[in-house]
């Protein structure tokens, strides 16, 4: 019988918000005052005033009905909120006509003689908000809460979880949540290094750069999310300026690439520009060599065929992937009549070289008519075709991107999580921030082309090890559902030192690109050889990055695509 799932304190979100301070307290000193203040005022509360202001703060709004809040573990919230409203983390004020509205009930509204006198008793939710706003309603709205006896409170220190939440997860996608997954036994995390060797800021001022930073990208996030009207070049003046610090730059310039394509969209090409010329991502680059493309068409005097060809030239070079150099190949054969009309000599580094197709697998293509018998066998038509090449003698996992990437987090488990500076911020990570950036390789080069070393030797020692010692523990690259033992010895044994050396540079090469796309079925046959397939069932096709994948496996073992039909 299965046990029972742990219950949760009756206090859990106040334990998981004094978690939350006592892991960020190696930054409490670099604090801006108004958070400062917020969290020494937090700390003399109550427990019944920490109680409701955690709860407040939970519920990732502004503003607030005093009648509506009502929890059994905080005992008489009228005077818990003068509580808060004296130490100046709420404030009890009237809402705007729009956010009054949407919190009370067409029930509620329809009784009310401010609505019955502006004859709007009869109208449905929708009409009768948009009329309010329509004339104006700021008068109508006082009137009727008025007659409604309501107390709105408004939260004053959003701010404060905002760089608590920052500082402690590293991003502003982890919340209180993950706490509660962790408490519950869900998931295990490796115990890495949290100490000041592993802190991202040193000065309050990054510490006020960081919170800027993410407050400006959660405006633009709620603005896109609520598909409001944006203002590119009020965003870009609002933008700090570039910043020394890497991790504060590359979110500067994540906020600049998407300020430059709401400019390109807007057709104001110099905002985009200004933009796309400051940022190093791929991707912006990218939109920055198309804007300069348009441009060049449309309007030469702005800029020149050079600057477009050292654009094209540079999305080349710094293709990580198959997939982008198809991009920036098909870029620079669109570009190439009209740069050349300017420089007739230049020379286009994606064009020197023809691309190989994703799809060229000679040799390694077939088709297969799946009898009755192992249709019946699963759901699944990889498992289907599992089924079938079992039945022709071979061991088959079924383990689609979990082999190769399971290796790689175990060959390099340790230095996946090694004490790197701004790697860590939280007991829940599963991998380091900058696991899928360019710095993750840059900042642990000798470590990892140390085990590279070793696993071309042979040595495959340490991936046992971490098998053994990590079992369970969260680490992004490993699935421990379909990483199993027999799968490990078996491949272990199938795959020479070179084989693995390749793979794992492969894969450092774009970790994020790369993670993806690998084939379906392992088989081993009974003398130890193996076979990489992809399966495509009826109607199904093979994408570019499949083709890749095969591709590069083909030259190592037999890596077949097979197309499956039903008999």
């Amino acid at each position: 019988m299965a046990s029972a799932r742990p219950e949760l304190a009756d206090r859990y979100y106040l334990d998981n918000f004094e978690l939350l301070i006592a892991g960020t307290r190696r930054y409490h000193a670099l604090f801006p005052p108004e958070q400062a203040r917020q969290l020494a005022r937090f700390q003399t509360l109550s427990e019944n005033g920490q109680r409701l202001l955690v709860r407040l703060l939970g519920r990732k709004r502004e503003w607030f009905r005093q009648s509506k809040l009502r929890y059994q573990d905080i005992s008489n919230i009228p005077q818990t909120l003068a509580e808060l409203s004296e130490g100046e983390l709420v404030v009890g004020t009237l809402p705007p006509c729009d956010i009054w509205l949407q919190q009370v009930s067409l029930p509620e509204l329809k009784p009310l003689p401010a609505i019955k006198d502006a004859g709007l008793q009869r109208l449905p939710k929708a009409a009768l908000v948009q009329a309010v706003l329509d004339n104006g309603g700021d008068g109508l709205i006082a009137a009727a809460n008025q007659q409604l006896q309501e107390q709105w409170w408004q939260l004053q220190c959003q701010g404060l979880l905002q760089l608590l939440q920052l500082l402690y997860f590293g991003n502003r996608s982890q919340d209180l949540s993950q706490f509660v997954v962790s408490e519950l036994g869900l998931q295990r995390f490796e115990p890495y290094r949290l100490d000041a060797s592993t802190q991202s800021f040193h000065q309050s001022a990054e510490l006020q750069t960081a919170l800027n930073l993410a407050l400006l990208a959660t405006e633009w996030d709620e603005q896109q999310r609520h598909k409001l009207s944006l203002d590119p070049a009020d965003f870009y003046q609002r933008l700090p300026e570039p910043q020394s610090h890497p991790q504060l730059e590359r979110r500067r310039q994540r906020l600049l690439a998407h300020i430059g394509r709401s400019a390109e969209r807007l057709q104001l090409w110099g905002l985009s520009i200004d933009c796309y010329q400051q940022c190093q991502s791929w991707p912006a680059v990218e939109r920055y060599s198309r804007v300069l493309l348009q441009q060049l068409k449309l309007a030469p005097s702005n800029v020149t065929a050079t600057q477009l060809v050292e654009q094209l030239n540079w999305l080349w070079h710094s293709a990580t992937n198959e997939a982008a150099q198809q991009v920036a190949h098909r870029l620079a054969k669109r570009s190439f009549a009209v740069v050349t009309e300017q420089l007739p000599q230049c020379s286009l580094a994606a064009l020197a070289q023809p691309l190989v197709a994703a799809k060229q697998l000679q040799g390694q293509q077939y088709a297969l008519v799946l009898e009755p018998i192992y249709i019946a066998a699963a759901e699944r038509v990889e498992q289907r075709t599992a089924a079938y090449f079992e039945a022709q003698g071979y061991q088959v996992f079924f383990c689609e991107n979990a082999l190769l990437n399971g290796l790689f987090g175990l060959a390099f488990w340790d230095i996946i999580f090694a004490p790197v500076a701004g790697a860590f911020h939280h007991p829940y990570q599963r991998a380091p921030q900058d696991m899928y950036q360019a710095s993750f390789y840059t900042q642990r080069a000798a470590a990892i082309e140390q085990r590279l070393a070793q696993l071309l030797a042979g040595d495959t020692e340490i991936i046992w090890q971490h098998f053994l010692q990590k079992q369970q523990l969260q680490n992004d690259w490993v699935n421990w559902t379909l990483l199993s033992e027999p799968l490990l010895k078996v491949a272990l044994n199938a795959f020479p030192g070179q084989f693995l050396h390749d793979v794992f540079r492969r894969l450092l090469q774009d970790p994020k690109h790369y993670r993806s796309g690998q084939p379906d079925l392992v088989l081993f046959a009974a003398d130890g050889t193996c076979r990489f397939i992809e399966v495509k069932g009826p109607g199904d096709s093979l994408s570019d990055h499949q083709g890749y994948w095969l591709q590069f496996l083909g030259r190592y073992f037999r890596a077949d695509l097979y197309y499956v039909e039903y008999g």
